[in-house]
């Protein structure tokens, strides 16, 4: 709604696209269970964290010059990161899409998602094996597209406004989608490749699940 304001527009359902009721929106406080799942959830991410500095920090007992030892060290240090997988805010994962709009060219224009932000990287794949559950009956060929935007603010509108809607007689479906750490950032060892996507950075908390979790 914030987003459709700043266009003098009313916010819509992404579904149905049925404009929302300000007057009918209410506020129901997260639930006792779920907020303590979610603080046993950290608590465990953080317990796997100290064990993971715990192990880097006991290295006093290798001898000076023994490279190979710390490096392992550090290496164990970030192991519990191998499986992470962390929301990203500027990519956007779309499923639905028929063939004839599988190309990255077509899709970069501004009548595709081009028109919601500059465009960092696209990845399109196709599923020609049959229908796909998201796409609907009798959907073959169905494609799916990885959008990176420069700002998570496009990234956010792109969602926003595509999600639910029909292209080609499908119901295209886009979400967030999710990364994993560089393996030279998990080795404590500099990235050379100047493209790479995966992250170099710890990422927040709240964005971070392991395979399991998500």
């Amino acid at each position: 709604m914030e987003l459709a304001s700043k266009d003098d527009a009313k916010g819509r359902c992404p579904a149905c696209r049925t404009e929302y009721d300000e007057d009918a929106i209410s506020f129901d406080a997260v639930p006792e269970e779920e907020l303590a799942a979610n603080a046993q959830r950290a608590k465990k991410r953080e317990g796997k964290a100290g064990a993971a500095n715990a192990n880097a920090n006991g290295t006093n007992g290798i001898k000076a010059g023994s490279g190979t030892g710390a490096n392992a060290a550090q290496s164990q240090s970030r192991k519990h990161l191998q499986n992470v997988r962390v929301i990203q805010r500027n990519l956007v994962y779309v499923v639905g899409l028929s063939a004839r709009c599988c190309k990255e060219e077509v899709l970069r224009k501004n009548d595709f998602f081009g028109k919601y932000g500059k465009i960092l990287k696209l990845q399109v794949s196709v599923n020609r094996n049959g229908s796909s559950s998201y796409a609907g009956r009798n959907a073959d060929d169905t494609g799916s597209a990885y959008v990176t935007f420069y700002e998570e603010n496009d990234a956010m509108q792109c969602i926003q406004h595509i999600d639910g809607t029909p292209l080609d007689g499908r119901i295209l479906r886009a979400c967030f989608g999710t990364t994993k750490y560089c393996n030279a950032f998990l080795k404590y060892q500099p990235c050379n490749n100047p493209d790479c996507l995966y992250l170099h950075d710890i990422g927040r908390d709240n964005d971070s699940f392991t395979k399991e979790e998500m």
